[in-house]
């Protein structure tokens, strides 16, 4: 590598410097590295600098150049010589005479806090006004105990009276604006503290009676005691409730022989697509403009966003597209400077945040890259400490989580790296519990849950598992979750509706690709099976919609298929006995608003009698996450009923022992002036009843097998209850 010729016919003090590395990897014998000198245009060299051992880089080296000081030409040469993949690198090379120039200003240090809570506000931005140029970011100080977080040092330009900005834009934390004086050639402080939205909730008012078939609407009353308007999106979380039905395609599993490791590599068949049979639930899309697998979507502004992974042919892709509903068409975007299969990916305060993934010869990659709509541009941000490829990802609490992954030596590892945006900085989170990839991982509801993953490290059979985890974020713990119906890795994975969903994937117990389609609902802590997908797919993407995009079909062949289960746009759940009276509200500083939030048990009987809960959930601007409000509504009987209840338990029957033993299933007949109503026991021998207080007298009839019958006489009481237990004699 020969430099053009210099003049340094006026230089006294010439120097060369530049940033290198020779790699300890490539260290072979006969390896040199030398930077010669010419004066005669290259006829004749000098060597002024020469290594033959490791020098590990970046490292600076400057190499003085005093003898060739007055020469009207000068050239310098990088000769490297060595073997196999031996490589020298080389950077920020500079040739002449290196002077200091001093600037006038003065230097600004100090903290920016959150008025609210008084804590340092990282990743800040502080700028001058007149020179944005003049700017420094606020940092965490975690070696230096004496120093707090959201420290920040800028050198200014301009000094006397000037006027910076403080704040963080797109994280809650609107910008402030002072005068600061800012001291020539010294040191000057100023503090800056930003002002956000804050939530305070009035509870006194979210517990309430509702008789069954009426309704009643309580006050709300949500305060913004922070400092800028805050935005908030209601929604509910139901805090109980049956499975969803089963409905769509019936299940189906093909033979497959892919294992982990192999899908990590992105190795694909060849053999022809198969056509999807149609299904009434999941409603076809226009195709993708190729087949991709191990790509990403994700839903912005309410807008798909698809795109990345592997295309047919072994073809790795950087394509971004958009889909357009009215036109059902796909736009093509700006490309992603990296090309990436399954990489870990999620939305950040409208933002598409990228990391990870493998290139297309298989390397893990540790960089990552943001995608921002409003402007259709990629930005580089900071590599992640340990590159994986197949890692499941979500974003929680304005952070992206990337869990496990696949790496040159295998699939499965238990690390979790979280991505801060506003600071641009990793950090190491709670290990997940056991090593895993192609685990299905969503946030629902303020906490983040993954379930499913394989395990394969290298020389070792590969394995799969249906165990879930739920991810706390107040305790950072992790803790175990009720096991899916069926072990499966590689399936495609959102949040919607309140709960985890999860279709598709590989079921390596079977060694079958799969269509079946399942819902984890925290409330209940149990799954139910969703729509199945029309055909078993795997490494499909999934986005809230629910949106399944692409995928590797049953002859392992990229797909180009696009596909939307109707019905789940939403994050939270809908919960049917609550209402709000509007789903999204602004609030001014220091100001206050009302919801009306309507109980509803105009659909419920007797049977729904006692506590309903659930949670109203209240998404905001600010920086705090979301607000969870807990509804109870107690349903009780309408004036003039009364409730009858009792336990029926039997005496010396059958294998009893002669001990006491509640019985199940007994018959209790109720006798009344306006009719009879008939009704059996529950497991714990318990029955319940409410009537009309002027069906008075009740005749009470009780029966079980193998035991003699009782009869009793009750009256009802206005609002109140009356127990009738019985115990029956064997016969």
């Amino acid at each position: 590598l020969i430099s053009p010729g210099y003049d340094f016919s006026a230089e006294k003090t010439p120097e060369l410097d530049f940033d290198t590395a020779l790699p300890s990897a490539y260290r072979l014998n006969n390896l040199t590295a030398d930077v010669d000198v010419s004066t005669d245009n290259g006829q004749t060299w000098t060597t002024v600098w020469h290594h033959t051992d490791v020098v590990n880089g970046p490292a600076h080296e400057v190499v003085p150049l005093d003898a060739y000081a007055g020469k009207p030409s000068v050239r310098v040469r990088f000769h490297f010589t060595g073997g196999l993949t031996g490589t020298w690198q080389l950077d920020n090379v500079a040739v002449g005479t290196r002077s200091l120039q001093t600037l006038p200003g003065g230097l600004l240090v100090g903290q920016v806090t959150d008025a609210n809570t008084g804590a340092g506000v990282l990743g800040a931005t502080v700028s001058g006004v007149a020179v944005p140029t003049d700017s420094g970011h606020s940092v965490a100080t975690p070696g230096d105990p004496a120093l707090p977080n959201g420290i920040y040092w800028l050198f200014s330009s301009r000094t006397g009276k000037q006027q910076f900005t403080a704040g963080l834009a797109g994280f809650g934390y609107p910008a402030v604006t002072a005068k600061v004086s800012v001291a020539t050639n010294a040191v000057s402080a100023a503090d800056f503290a930003l002002h956000p939205g804050q939530l305070r909730v009035d509870e006194s008012a979210v517990t309430d009676s509702v008789a069954w078939g009426g309704t009643k609407t309580v006050n709300l009353t949500v305060k913004n005691t922070g400092g800028s308007p805050a935005t908030i999106t209601l929604g509910e979380q139901a805090a109980g409730g049956a499975p969803s039905p089963a409905a769509g395609a019936a299940r189906q599993r093909v033979k497959s022989p892919v294992t982990p490791l192999a899908v990590a590599s992105g190795a694909t068949g060849t053999a022809p697509a198969a056509g999807a049979p149609t299904d009434q639930a999941w409603q076809p899309m226009t195709d993708l403009p190729t087949g991709t697998y191990g790509g990403m979507a994700a839903v912005i502004g309410g807008v798909l966003y698809a795109g990345l992974g592997e295309a047919p042919g072994g073809q790795w892709s950087n394509a971004l597209y958009s889909y357009d509903q009215a036109t059902a068409s796909w736009t093509t975007l700006a490309s992603a400077t990296t090309k990436r299969f399954n990489p870990a990916y999620g939305v950040i305060r409208g933002k598409l945040y990228v990391t990870g993934g493998r290139d297309a010869a298989g390397n893990p990659i540790k960089g990552g890259e943001v995608y921002d709509p409003a402007t259709n541009t990629w930005s580089q941000i900071a590599d992640a400490p340990v590159a994986y490829g197949n890692e499941g990802s979500a974003v929680l609490g304005d952070k992206l989580y990337v869990i496990g992954g696949c790496d040159w030596g295998g699939c499965g590892y238990n690390t979790v790296q979280v991505y801060d945006p506003a600071t641009d900085t990793w950090s190491a989170g709670k290990p997940y519990p056991a090593p895993v990839s192609f685990p299905s991982c969503a946030t629902v509801d303020g906490s983040l849950y993954c379930a499913g993953g394989a395990y394969e490290p290298a020389n070792v059979a590969g394995t799969d598992t249906a165990t879930g985890y739920k991810l706390d974020p107040a305790s950072g713990a992790w803790t175990r979750i009720a096991d899916a119906p069926v072990d499966f890795w590689g399936a495609t994975a959102t949040a919607a509706g309140g709960r985890l969903l999860s279709g598709g994937g590989n079921v390596l117990s079977a060694g079958s690709m799969t269509n079946e389609a399942y819902a984890y609902d925290p409330a209940t802590n149990a799954w139910s099976a969703m729509p199945n997908l029309p055909a078993p797919v795997m490494e499909a993407a999934g986005a809230i919609g629910w949106y399944v995009v692409g995928g590797l079909n049953g002859y392992s062949v990229p797909q180009a298929m696009a596909q939307k289960l109707p019905g789940y746009d939403q994050p939270h759940a809908d919960v049917p006995w609550l209402a709000e009276n509007a789903t999204k509200v602004t609030i001014g500083a220091g100001k206050s608003t009302t919801v009306k939030v309507t109980l509803d048990a105009a659909a419920m009987g007797p049977a729904d009698a006692g506590d309903h809960l659930a949670n109203l959930i209240l998404d905001s601007d600010t920086p705090y996450g979301s607000t969870t409000v807990p509804f109870t509504m107690t349903v009780t009987a309408p004036a003039g009923w009364g409730e009858l209840t009792g336990t029926v338990t039997g005496t010396g029957g059958a294998g009893t022992g002669g001990t006491v033993a509640p019985l199940a299933g007994a018959t209790v007949q109720v006798d009344t002036r306006n009719g009879n109503v008939t009704l059996s026991t529950d497991e714990k021998g318990g029955y319940r009843l409410w009537l009309p207080v002027n069906d008075n007298p009740l005749t009470v009839i009780v029966a079980a097998t193998g035991y003699q019958p009782d009869t009793r006489t009750v009256k009802l009481v206005k609002g109140g209850v009356v127990a009738a237990d019985f115990a029956l004699a064997a016969r």
